[in-house]
């Protein structure tokens, strides 16, 4: 890659080139008129191929907002991405931002060794390992959604895949499941800079091991 450039639609906000000192970093400024709301994309030139290559790791725009740092860099993938996951014997909360080609939970999960019963539950439907395959009112996994995967043993489980399409998630009243789309982690508020209308004040995000609690500005907490 030579050269990434952020954009808001069409537009251009910014463009940067990996700092062959720094083992190719990049130190990319993106400008805007506003100071947040705006989803910005990114692209990747390719000059040996003299072509334009989508980069997925999508974000919203803060105002003097800082990604990334000199030991902990934002990696840009143009292309397959992989994830992966550490099942523990139990109950894991999970979701999946890649599609390596199929979202079927036989196919999705043909590398596990789950025992007869072990479970994927989602919010409203759910899948038990029976006779060397996956069956259920549950069929494919939605990246837009949360699930619970529940093992007789602790698992390592990776895939390879192209980063799915950011997109608007509906979150409803009550503990909706919802997923995570960006390829790269974000601090909560600017994660859900966009939510609207906005949360009211006590108002949880609950992870398996952490949570927060909205203010009525800002989300607090242990997440």
């Amino acid at each position: 890659i030579d050269a990434i450039g952020a954009f808001v639609g069409q537009e251009c906000r910014g463009i940067a080139y990996p700092d062959t000192t720094q083992n190719g970093k990049l130190f990319l400024t993106i400008s805007s008129n506003t100071q947040s709301g705006e989803n910005i994309t990114f692209k990747a030139w390719r000059s040996n191929l003299c072509d334009e290559c989508p980069v997925f790791g999508n974000m919203p725009f803060v105002s003097q907002s800082n990604i990334g740092s000199l030991s902990n860099p934002v990696d840009f993938h143009c292309g397959n991405v992989e994830l992966c996951n550490n099942f523990g014997a139990g109950y894991t909360w999970f979701s999946v931002n890649i599609n390596p080609g199929s979202m079927n939970l036989n196919s999705l999960f043909n590398n596990l060794t789950p025992c007869e019963n072990d479970r994927i539950i989602g919010q409203q439907s759910f899948a038990t390992y029976y006779g060397n395959q996956w069956v259920g009112s549950l069929t494919m996994i939605d990246p837009k959604a949360m699930y619970k995967m529940k093992l007789c043993s602790q698992q390592n489980w990776c895939k390879q895949g192209l980063p799915v399409s950011i997109q608007p998630i509906s979150i409803v009243s009550g503990y909706p499941w919802i997923g995570y789309l960006p390829q790269v982690n974000l601090p909560l508020n600017m994660a859900l800079a966009n939510i609207s209308p906005l949360p009211t004040a006590n108002d949880r995000i609950n992870g398996q091991y952490a949570f927060a609690t909205f203010s009525g500005t800002q989300w607090v907490g242990s997440l």
